[in-house]
């Protein structure tokens, strides 16, 4: 193998008040919209393990659990930003869907 140079110029920004630095056009968004596409990202990576190689019907019923609650506290969440509870059910919802607890008697295709 020939050696080679990667270069990734991301930046992690964590921390209150940091939307300010990730560009204008993060900016213009708004602090709803980056909560809108965190609930979308939720779902998303459920999906993922709901449809992946195998059969786990504990995981389906973890997975669809998951999804019910961004369903349910999302919208609540989107009428009442500032809502710490309905932050932690969905920090606590997107935890789980990132974590792999979901992928448990599945293949993944990524």
């Amino acid at each position: 193998m020939n050696n080679f140079l990667a270069f990734n110029p991301v930046k992690l920004h964590f921390g209150k008040n940091v939307i300010k630095d990730l560009g204008a056009a993060a900016t213009a968004l708004g602090n709803k919209a980056l909560l809108v596409y965190g609930i979308i990202d939720l779902v998303a990576h459920s999906l993922e393990a709901w449809f992946g190689k195998g059969e786990a019907t504990l995981s389906d019923r973890f997975v669809i659990s998951i999804i019910k609650e961004a369903m349910e506290y999302g919208p609540a969440l989107m009428k009442d930003q500032g809502s710490y509870e309905l932050r932690t059910k969905i920090m606590w919802a997107a935890t789980n869907a990132l974590n792999n607890t979901t992928m448990y008697g599945r293949m993944s295709e990524d």
